[in-house]
């Protein structure tokens, strides 16, 4: 029965778009092969198969006589946008722009055929939640067919004790996504007029009615109090209010689409109003992430919270001057805005990057004026390391290379040494003068009592676990928790944790680490304004044994000072 269906889908879905559901179907068997594959070469074809299923898509919403020259220049595209993930290894940067190309693409189903068949808004709002339609049912009933594989394997498992792998199930999964989700969706989405269904159940107007206008207006409520509270107090805007704007902004979006379904509200001075109160709190965001922004710096996210206040800010203007204003404009500016986030010498990153390269050039700068930078303050060093993180993470060593040349050479001579596995921001922060300093470092030395000292888990640590996991033979996840006295692991390792002494032993040889006294030096260090991530690292070896524990986290509980931790230990 269920073959049936996704057979039928299929079929369905090859008439509307016979050129995506090939592309679909590479992408998903390619996407299959990367599991058990190191190789990236199947993750690049899956990723370029998927651009060219919205490509395909795309196309076929378009005026019939230029779909088959879109086609070719679609086709003709593939070997570049396969090229472009050349470099994803070096940098996140270019997967991320392409990422953000496909969100583009699949954003114009919602406005390609609208706009070249000169749609109402009426007909414009049918099409839209007939793909919003799609989406969501073939969400649900994707979902509802893996969970249904998920307690067939359960069942299997209980009944004839067979495991199937999670693995296998992980495969299984992809193939349910790619050849029935994807194509039941590209099988409900429109291509005429006649298949946007415009009708809506009783209990859709009642949503629209009672729950969506309800919610636009508490958040109406809340902010314009707010604004008011910041007027009278002449007080700067919290940061918080630029996250609370966005969520006010797509609920009163969707409140004034969703709107068009009734003739009370649909066209009326209330329906505009909507776009006046988005355009207040546009100007009430551009003020709070403004002042982020002054403080800190330009980063891709402040750049997508400023570029959306504009799109909202754009739109709302444009809903208010133009009685006749068609809904369209809201999609298309949004695909428009996307791509423009993404390319040119205004995008994102060049933006946030030449942002935080000046930002760390000052810095710098304040740091020369200490003889000893590891007397600099806290604050400071952890400033600097948080740059030298984002830039050679999230832009590339060619933009600290302006500001740090001489390190950005010394680092990439000792990369190329064998068993060299630095960190750049380590390496640098070590060339500088100090040790890398961690947000969670920095929170700690700001904490007024030894409860609060604790190095909870982030991107660095997960750096750290798969350098040291090179030169370990054994990786062990402890806490305090699961270990009860004693704990038996594989390989004849014995765990044991007692009286806050943690023990670990191997061969007939036994390792002990005391934490009580180990909260007792992070306590001291926090003191004196030495503590750093290598705090945390806690190394010892006997005649056969090298261990290193990796806190996670680690805190002395009153009222009998008993050790809470978390971590990891590496050993051979």
């Amino acid at each position: 029965m269920v073959a049936k269906k996704i057979l039928q889908q299929l079929l369905l879905a090859l008439k509307k778009f016979p050129l995506a559901v090939v592309a679909n179907a590479v992408a998903t068997v390619m996407f299959v092969l990367a599991i058990d594959s190191d190789e990236k070469i199947y993750f690049k074809i899956a990723a370029t198969a998927f651009y060219a299923t919205l490509f395909f898509v795309f196309v076929k919403l378009l005026p019939q006589r230029w779909q088959r020259i879109c086609e070719l220049a679609g086709i003709v595209s593939l070997p570049f946008y396969y090229h472009l993930l050349s470099d994803i290894d070096e940098s996140h940067t270019r997967l991320f722009q392409l990422m953000f190309f496909d969100l583009a693409l699949f954003s114009t189903l919602f406005w390609v055929r609208p706009f070249f068949s000169n749609l109402s808004n009426t007909q414009t709002w049918n099409h839209v939640k007939s793909i919003l339609q799609a989406i969501g049912n073939s969400f649900i009933f994707t979902l509802v067919l893996i969970a249904g594989l998920y307690l067939a394997a359960y069942a299997i498992n209980v009944l004839f004790d067979i495991c199937i792998d999670y693995n296998t199930l992980s495969k299984i999964d992809i193939l349910l996504i790619g050849f029935f989700g994807v194509n039941y969706f590209l099988s409900q989405i429109p291509v005429t007029d006649s298949q946007s269904d415009s009708s809506l159940s009783k209990g859709a107007l009642f949503g629209i009615k009672y729950i969506l206008t309800t919610l636009t207006l508490l958040y109406f409520v809340i902010l314009y109090l707010y604004t008011f509270k910041i007027i009278l107090q002449w007080e700067l805007p919290k940061g918080i209010v630029a996250w609370l704007v966005l969520c006010f902004s797509v609920i009163a979006i969707a409140t004034y689409l969703a709107w068009i379904d009734l003739k009370e509200l649909c066209c009326t001075k209330w329906h505009r109003l909507i776009w006046l109160a988005i355009l207040l709190q546009s100007i009430l965001l551009f003020v709070a992430i403004g002042i982020r922004i002054e403080e800190y710096g330009w980063t891709e996210s402040r750049y997508y919270v400023v570029l959306f206040g504009l799109w909202l800010f754009g739109n709302a203007i444009y809903f208010l001057l133009r009685k006749e204003a068609k809904i369209l404009w809201i999609f298309l500016s949004f695909t428009v805005a996307v791509l423009f986030s993404q390319f040119g010498p205004l995008s994102a990153y060049r933006i946030s990057c030449d942002s935080q390269s000046r930002r760390l050039q000052h810095l710098l700068g304040q740091l020369k004026s200490y003889s000893d930078p590891k007397k600099a303050p806290l604050k400071l060093r952890y400033e600097i390391s948080n740059r030298i993180d984002y830039l050679s993470n999230r832009c590339s060593l060619k933009s600290i290379k302006k500001v740090l040349p001489k390190v950005v050479k010394d680092y990439e001579t000792q990369r190329g040494l064998k068993g060299f596995n630095g960190d750049f921001a380590h390496f640098a922060t070590k060339k500088l003068g100090f040790a890398y300093v961690d947000r969670r470092v920095l929170e700690n030395a700001m904490a007024d009592n030894v409860h609060k000292v604790s190095f909870f888990i982030d991107k660095q640590l997960n750096r750290t676990r798969l350098m040291l996991a090179q030169d370990f033979k054994y990786v062990l996840y402890v806490n305090s928790v699961d270990i009860k006295e004693k704990k038996l692991l594989k390989d004849g390792i014995v765990l044991s944790f007692k009286d806050n002494v943690l023990s670990l032993s191997y061969n007939g040889e036994t390792i002990s680490l005391d934490l009580e006294k180990i909260v007792d030096r992070l306590e001291d260090e926090r003191k004196r304004g030495i503590l750093s991530e290598d705090s945390f690292l806690i190394k010892k070896s006997s005649s056969h044994i090298s261990l290193v524990l990796k806190l996670i986290s680690i805190a002395k509980l009153p009222p009998n000072d008993k050790i809470r931790f978390e971590g990891y230990i590496f050993f051979k």
